[in-house]
């Protein structure tokens, strides 16, 4: 799973360039963040560049601000998007199935100026819509470490912490790290909240530097779900006279064997 503010993802170039290294990561999910549109200004709806076809595609944007992306492979089941949120910021929540679970990712870009709806409504709406795991990610522009510098929207996002029971990853697996630099500033501001249901299932979690931003990219690398290995004997094993023989003899044994132990019972 990855996560970049993007820093507006207009320019065809850049956007394209972006999207070629995020491709070669063999992301499962990609949430962007300033984002200016669904393609780049120079690009039609249906550019492969900018919204690969192997992705479904979710853009919240209120066309003035810049808004929010997810692209998330065509192999995972997409349940539904089921809410967005979209005004001075914007974040949308898509439920998701995969490998047997259902869950709701959260892809998030919070305001700079003071907005307690923003946040009240990521609240109420999941509180209404059961106790699905989350996995929320983005720029939410709150750096949660640094409590000596005022952040307008700290409490309010404390707020979603604390209301909807989320553990900070980023700060948990990589503490002391920051996500955005500019000059001699540096902050975390770009967090990935998860339920308690995905702390022991992530892998690794990290900030990787994307050139293209002065903001890194979120990568988070969950745990596989280890399927049953069914053995099956090739073909050209089983055309082997020799090896039909031996398994036969052995079968007939076994079979001998188990008809004496229970002829003994």
């Amino acid at each position: 799973i990855l996560s970049l503010n993007t820093r507006g993802g207009k320019n065809r170039r850049v956007r394209h360039a972006l999207m070629k290294r995020l491709l070669a990561l063999n992301a499962d999910i990609i949430c962007l963040q300033d984002i200016k549109s669904l393609v780049s200004s120079s690009c039609n709806q249906g550019c492969p560049f900018c919204l690969p076809k192997s992705f479904h595609n979710f853009f919240t944007g209120s066309g003035i601000n810049r808004g929010v992306l997810t692209l998330i492979t065509k192999k995972m089941k997409i349940v539904s998007c089921v809410k967005e949120y979209s005004s001075r910021s914007d974040w949308h929540k898509i439920r998701i199935s995969s490998n047997g679970v259902e869950f709701y990712i959260i892809n998030a870009y919070g305001p700079n100026e003071k907005s307690f709806p923003f946040f009240q409504s990521i609240i109420n709406n999941t509180q209404r819509c059961g106790l699905l795991p989350i996995i929320l990610l983005g720029d939410l522009n709150v750096d949660l470490d640094n409590t000596s510098h005022s952040s307008p929207n700290r409490a309010a996002l404390q707020k979603v912490i604390l209301s909807l029971r989320l553990v900070d990853v980023m700060k948990k697996l990589c503490p002391g790290t920051f996500s955005w630099s500019r000059g001699n500033q540096k902050s975390r501001l770009d967090l990935a909240l998860v339920s308690p249901f995905f702390t022991n299932r992530i892998r690794k979690a990290f900030y990787r530097p994307e050139p293209s931003s002065d903001h890194k990219l979120i990568e988070l690398e969950m745990m596989c779900h280890h399927r049953n290995f069914n053995c099956k004997i090739p073909n050209w094993v089983l055309d082997d006279n020799k090896f039909r023989d031996k398994l036969s003899r052995n079968l007939e044994a076994t079979i001998i064997k188990c008809h004496t132990a229970y002829q003994a019972v």
